[in-house]
């Protein structure tokens, strides 16, 4: 990404700051700890995917800092699961609003996910350094050990 022409990177790095400033700024998603010396602490990478329409025209540029859960020991975690409504639970939502005579509405979270709380276990994670120089404002959380405060996508378990 960052060895594309100015314009594509500037939009690259766009969706990747927007991302971190989610994570970080907004959601409140890390904080600055320091992990005792048998916690371990994994590895983040970024993920980058470009959005398009129907048609095939670009839509938007989106950026997941994802964690390495494949590095995470067995030990680590008990099961991984993900809460997501069920098909028949969406089917008998829907039946009893239409038996109500009552609207019903889509309605998109961003990030969604990522309000979870983490309980019962500390998580460290840490965020590629090599980004640090593109978002000076937030030098503070990159190359460091982070504890994690709610969930984000790659872990083995979020509960």
């Amino acid at each position: 990404v960052l060895r594309q022409p100015p314009e594509i990177t500037k939009a690259w790095l766009h969706a990747i700051e927007s991302e971190l400033k989610n994570l970080i700024l907004d959601n409140k998603t890390f904080k600055l700890e320091l992990p005792v010396p048998d916690e371990r602490v994994i590895p983040t990478k970024l993920v980058l995917k470009a959005k398009s329409l129907a048609n095939g025209l670009l839509d938007k540029l989106k950026a997941r800092v994802v964690a390495r859960g494949d590095l995470q020991k067995d030990n680590e975690w008990q099961d991984t699961w993900s809460a997501c409504a069920s098909t028949r639970t969406v089917k008998l939502f829907l039946a009893l609003a239409t038996s109500m005579k009552r609207r019903v509405r889509q309605g998109d979270f961003v990030g969604a996910y990522l309000q979870a709380k983490i309980r019962n276990k500390r998580i460290f994670v840490r965020l590629d350094a090599r980004y640090q120089q593109y978002f000076p404002e937030l030098a503070e959380w990159f190359g460091r050990p982070l504890l994690l405060d709610k969930g984000i996508y790659g872990l083995a378990t979020s509960d």
